[in-house]
Formats: structure tokens, C-alpha cells, sequence
């Protein structure tokens, strides 16, 4: 059972196809394996979980390249990571704060961490919300890496992003390496340095645009380091959702397809509910006139309910409403996936809090 006892059910559409502007094509999540309520593997075969259906881009056969300068590019996103991830030229002593863990990032050059790659100052960053979380494999914990990565020095660690938690913006968030999750530390806080550089035409922009200082009040962006003053990622459509009028949304960044009413089921104690009420929608039900039969409609895996988040929302329900989507404020919305942390648990973002 998941340690949540309800949770309300967001749906997505499996086949429609739009062509407007650029978009973003979701990763696979890594999830290959089914399980039940107890945590134990099962066959997938009509399970509708993330392992059955393994929905997004696939990943290349050798995720990461060691380059053998002191990087590892992701094959995936494009990125280029500092292999060693607690580089003893960057961490201060046990760590730094956030404000230092930014400016100590777009320092690196060559020469530091044993990178050999003609790097100079300012080619380097600390890394958003999105580009750290497009390291993880979801079907790994302790470290939440693909086997057989070359990173060193990550097990263990808690990495800092250049995203602030809006919420409580003297907050930013930080990385587990073992668990493969965000969360919100406060910037006071010593925590790792995991740079990164280069651009990805992968990961999309978090959404966040404004920057804040240690205690939390807005600050001029510009040579900042952060989130809002890098803008990382492709850029978000403008509308970003548009209502189709017969009861679903499209989100124009990722084209997926979404029910608009996110609790037209209420709420569901288990995965299976929630999975099963996925495999039963069809046009005629939840406000739908979608033409859309039975089997169309599927429970969202990780990375696709994710992509749902802005980081500039302080809360994540009540943007998602201004957007056109109805019901999905303090609500809390079943995935697909399993948690590789703990089995018997799916992933269950919230929709008012940015942190998953």
C-alpha cells in the first residue's frame, strides 16, 4: 500500500499527435519491471504500469560517454557532466551554501577537478531542477545511475540545483543521489557541487524566471548562476496548454494529451484502482466528447506527470488551474511507476508542491 491513502487520478491520452512548434519528447524513465501491492515483481502483461508500457524516447544503448578530459557526456540530453561529482576544488569545506555552490560551479575551468577539456570559467553551471533529474534511472537506487555509469564520488550525495523552491523561495532544491528525488533544502545549508555545461534540446526549461537571494527576497537575475538567470532547456510554448473543448488539454511543449477534470474519479487507494479507472475511460464519461474509446487512455508515468510542474508556481494546483485543467488543487495524483526506494510505493507528485 502506499503510504499516502488517496490519491486522485490525472490521465493522459496515448495517441494524439499535434505539430505546432518546438516540443520536448519525454525520456523513458528507466522502469522496466511490474509490481504488485506488496512490492514483489510480477508479470507486466496487462498491468498498465511503466514497466509495461515503457512510454517515451528510448535511451541509447551507452547512456554515458567517459570523454577522458574529466567529463561524461549524457547521450540522452546532450549534457556534459564533471565526472568526478565531489571534486575537492569545488566543495569548500564539507560543502558549500547555495550562493557558493553557484558561484563555485561557474568558476570550474580546466585545470580543477582533472579536467583537461580547455574549459574556461563561465562555461560551466550549476545544474536546474529538470537537468539534474534527467540523470536518474528509475529502475536503480544507491545511486539512482544506469549500471556501469563512470561518475565518481556520487554515492551518497546530496547535490544542490540552481532552481529555488517557490513555495518558500529561501529554500532551493537540492538532489539525492541515492533516491533519485528533489527536495527543498534551505540555502543556508552545505551541500555538493555537480556542475554541468552545454545545452539540451531534451529537457525543457523549468519554468522558472525569477531569481531570489539567500533570505528569500527577489533579486536582479543577471549573472546570478540560477535557474532564472541561465533559462536553461527548450522554451515553453506560449500558450503552453490549450483546451481542446471536449474535455481533455493538450500541453503544446510535450503534445501529450490530458483529461481535464483530474478528479473525475475521486480518489483511489491503490495503484490498480487508479490503473483500472485509466483502462475504462472512453468519450461519454468525465466531461469527454473526445471520440476516444476504452484502452486509449493511461496513467502517466514519472517523467510525463513531472513534466507538468512550473517552478515558478508557489503552488502547483492553483497554476495547473489557471492553465484550463479543473480539481487539481491540494491534490495529490497517481503515476505508473513503482518507487525503486521502496517497492510498494508508486511516485505521487503534488500538484501544490513543486518538489518531486
Amino acid at each position: 500500500m502506499a503510504k499516502v491513502p488517496l490519491l486522485t487520478v490525472l490521465f493522459l491520452l496515448t495517441s494524439a499527435h499535434y505539430a505546432i512548434g518546438d516540443t520536448v519528447e519525454l525520456p523513458k524513465t528507466g522502469q522496466t519491471l511490474c509490481y504488485d501491492v506488496a512490492g514483489n515483481v510480477i508479470s507486466c502483461a496487462g498491468t498498465g504500469q511503466d514497466g509495461e508500457t515503457q512510454t517515451g524516447l528510448a535511451w541509447p544503448a551507452a547512456r554515458f560517454t567517459d570523454n577522458l578530459n574529466g567529463t561524461v557526456s549524457d547521450n540522452l540530453t546532450g549534457l556534459i557532466w564533471l565526472k568526478n561529482g565531489v571534486c575537492p576544488d569545488l566543495q569548500g569545506t564539507g560543502g558549500y551554501n547555495w550562493t557558493g555552490a553557484l558561484t563555485s560551479a561557474q568558476g570550474l575551468h580546466s585545470g580543477l577537478c582533472g579536467l583537461t577539456d580547455g574549459s574556461a570559467s563561465g562555461d560551466w553551471r550549476l545544474p536546474n531542477a529538470s537537468e539534474m533529474i534527467s540523470l536518474v534511472d528509475l529502475s536503480k537506487a544507491y545511486p539512482s545511475l544506469s549500471t556501469g555509469h563512470p561518475f565518481s564520488n556520487v554515492h551518497g550525495q546530496v547535490f544542490w540545483t540552481s532552481t529555488t523552491y517557490p513555495l518558500y523561495s529561501h529554500n532551493a532544491e537540492t538532489f539525492s543521489i541515492g533516491n533519485g528525488c528533489l527536495r527543498a533544502d534551505v540555502k543556508d545549508q552545505l551541500r555538493s557541487v555537480w556542475p554541468v555545461r552545454g545545452t539540451s534540446t531534451k529537457i525543457a526549461r523549468t519554468g522558472q524566471t525569477t531569481c531570489w537571494d539567500a533570505s528569500g527576497a527577489v533579486m536582479a537575475c543577471a549573472g546570478s548562476g540560477q535557474d532564472g538567470d541561465k533559462l536553461a532547456g527548450l522554451p515553453w510554448p506560449s500558450p503552453r496548454f490549450v483546451d481542446n473543448g471536449n474535455g481533455s488539454i493538450v500541453d503544446l511543449l510535450t503534445h501529450l494529451v490530458w483529461l481535464k477534470n483530474s478528479n473525475c474519479f475521486g480518489q483511489r487507494d491503490t495503484q490498480d484502482q487508479a490503473v483500472a479507472d485509466a483502462k475504462t475511460l472512453a468519450s461519454g464519461a468525465c466531461g469527454l466528447t473526445d471520440g476516444s474509446a476504452q484502452g486509449d487512455w493511461r496513467l502517466p508515468n514519472r517523467n510525463e506527470m513531472r513534466s507538468l510542474v512550473s517552478f515558478e508556481a508557489t503552488d502547483g494546483g492553483v497554476w495547473l488551474n489557471s492553465q484550463g485543467f479543473t480539481n487539481t488543487v491540494y491534490s495529490y495524483f497517481w503515476t505508473s511507476d513503482s518507487y525503486p526506494f521502496g517497492i510498494d510505493q508508486s511516485w505521487f507528485p503534488s500538484s501544490g508542491n513543486p518538489a518531486l
